[in-house]
């Protein structure tokens, strides 16, 4: 049977031959050094249409074979294709007797020329995309062909932008298709808006009076502002709205020079406040300046207005003021980037070691007798906001204790073994091709798990989540590897499938032996239609089903033996085997 490799690989040989041809043609066409050339150019340039249909044809079926990284190698494949066709046809032209003009290819090659900043999926980035496109590709260019404007539009994209419509063959009919995929998703104005209200709202006060903690946050508000303005939103009717929800960003002693500074008005406006912080920034900036120069210039000597030295500006008071106790560089301790790059804990050490005021890390006071007014902006106590340790939660899970332990376990003191539920099911993957997994049934657990190595075999694409996870005994364990959606379905019926979500993690149990002995030593068991991977060695199990799934799987169907013996329960993917067994398996699993 031939796969998708081997229809690749003739793909690309295809291909390369139909180039070969049109290079050639194009060899021929720029060196008419006689009459025979001049003929078997005109010969071959009257197929050289042919020759390019059949390129683009082969170019667009590998399209559908090749993944996302693989893309910009054959569009370069792409590129001198379309090079050497439309050399051809511009000497065609030249050939020409007739001097009446004839119309310009509509795939023109100057168009290459055209630059568009490359749209990855980011909601925020479409709108400036869109614009960009409409403009340079579509409105410029009446002329250009919709196959053209595809082929623009598919170098123009990356990631998930591109993975929803690099499906489509690249025809005429499809570009508008594609176009409207794209516009259909990332033209939502209520998502957008909500981008960009999260943003501002996100943000956190500032903790440090800085030229760069004022600029990021007037650039932050006036980005997202200018945002909900390009969507047409009423911006200039919440100035009060704007004017709070910024001057909460501020820290008391900014909130208190700008209320000193606006006294004379009842309501400060929006445009008041960004003005303020400006200026504030321009302020920070010119005093570090000075700083600077000082810093440089103190150890110089001071030369009177004859040129002659007189006397050296260097005073202990002035040592101590810039002078920083862990860098040569001269600034305060909390400017000092050694120090910011610190833990908190670190830090705390640090005021220990140097004698600092816990409070507002100056060197000649201790913290009893320190007079600022300054509080910890986390905690309000009384300590400077840098020693402030905040312990940071993450949204928790509760998982059963299957999910927890290693699988088959073999309990120590006891004569026998636990059969875990493993179920095999198909799963497809990103391009929609079922493969086999082997699936862990777990009714304690309140989330489904797969693998890394199974989430990255299917080529899932993967969302960025963290999760805490609590199991037996309060034990707790992170996973920050994110979350997939998938699908899977039953091997031995095609009325069951399902879509479900589930975390990515580095294993979920522990190896699980083959149960062919176990199955072949019990009567109640050998009549049964196990499939057939239970027979296989040893194998790792890729996903774990949680209690959402579980009452959906299995039917009812229950067969047992003994009081000791493994009973099998019927699902909707076979016969699956659990309990206790008085037999231990193929291969400890501890």
């Amino acid at each position: 049977m031939t796969t998708t490799t081997d229809k690749l690989q003739k793909a690309v040989l295809k291909r390369t031959s139909l180039l070969n041809r049109l290079n050639e043609t194009l060899t021929y066409g720029q060196n008419l050094m006689s009459e025979e050339d001049k003929c078997i150019s005109s010969a071959r340039a009257d197929r050289v249409d042919t020759v390019y249909d059949q390129f683009q044809d082969i170019h667009n079926q590998i399209m559908g074979f090749i993944s996302d990284g693989d893309f910009p190698q054959h569009d370069e494949v792409r590129k001198e294709a379309d090079k050497a066709y439309f050399t051809i046809k511009s000497i065609l032209l030249k050939n020409k007797s007739s001097p009446a003009p004839i119309p310009i290819p509509q795939s023109c090659p100057k168009l290459n020329k055209i630059i568009i900043p490359v749209f990855d999926g980011n909601y925020k980035n479409w709108p400036t995309f869109f614009d960009l496109f409409n403009t340079m590709i579509i409105n410029d260019n009446d002329s250009l062909s919709a196959v053209a404007k595809y082929q623009y539009l598919l170098t123009s994209l990356s990631g998930e932008a591109l993975n929803l419509i690099k499906g489509l063959p690249v025809t005429n009919d499809n570009y508008t298709i594609a176009y409207n995929s794209l516009k259909g998703r990332y033209q939502n104005k209520r998502h957008l808006a909500t981008l960009y209200f999260n943003e501002i709202v996100a943000l956190k006060p500032i903790q440090e009076e800085s030229s760069k903690s004022f600029r990021f946050l007037i650039d932050t508000f006036k980005e997202n502002i200018d945002g909900f303005r390009m969507l047409n939103f009423p911006v200039d009717q919440w100035d009060f709205l704007l004017f709070n929800i910024l001057l909460q960003k501020l820290n008391i002693s900014t909130k208190t020079k700008f209320e000193s500074e606006h006294t004379t008005f009842e309501i400060p406006t929006y445009l008041q406040l960004i003005n303020f912080l400006e200026n504030q920034a321009k302020a920070f900036d010119s005093v570090l300046l000075t700083s600077d120069k000082l810093s440089m210039n103190k150890n110089k000597p001071f030369q009177n207005y004859r040129g002659k030295t007189s006397v050296n500006l260097k005073t202990e008071d002035v040592e101590l003021s810039f002078k920083c106790i862990l860098c040569p560089e001269s600034h305060s301790i909390y400017r000092c980037s050694k120090f910011l790059g610190k833990s908190a804990s670190e830090r705390l050490s640090i005021a220990r070691d140097h004698n600092l005021c816990r409070n507002c890390l100056n060197k000649n006071h201790n913290t009893s007798s320190c007079t600022s007014n300054y509080r910890c902006h986390s905690c309000d106590q009384r300590h400077h906001t840098l020693l402030h340790f905040e312990t940071k939660k993450q949204p928790t899970m509760h998982v059963g204790t299957t999910a927890c332990n290693n699988g088959n376990v073999s309990i120590e003191g006891a004569n026998h073994q636990v059969i875990l539920p493993i179920a095999f099911v198909q799963i497809r993957d990103h391009f929609g091709r079922l493969h086999l997994a082997r699936a862990l049934l777990d009714s304690g657990s309140m989330s489904n798990f797969i693998t890394t190595k199974l989430s990255q075999r299917l080529r899932l694409p993967r969302k960025s989540h963290s999760l805490e996870i609590h199991g037996l005994n309060s034990m707790t364990s992170i996973c920050n590897k994110g979350i997939v959606n998938c699908k899977i379905q039953s091997c031995q019926s095609q009325n069951f499938s399902c879509d479900l979500k589930a975390i990515v993690t580095p294993s979920i149990c522990s190896a699980q032996p083959s149960l062919s002995r176990i199955i072949n030593s019990y009567n109640h068991l050998k009549c049964l239609d196990f499939h057939p991977e239970h027979n296989t060695s040893v194998k790792d199990v890729d996903l774990l089903l949680g209690a959402e799934l579980v009452p959906q799987i299995f039917t009812g169907g229950r067969v047992c033996g003994g009081q000791n013996d493994p009973i099998a329960l019927h699902s909707v993917f076979g016969w699956i085997l659990m309990g206790k067994s008085q037999l231990s398996t193929s291969t400890s699993v501890v």
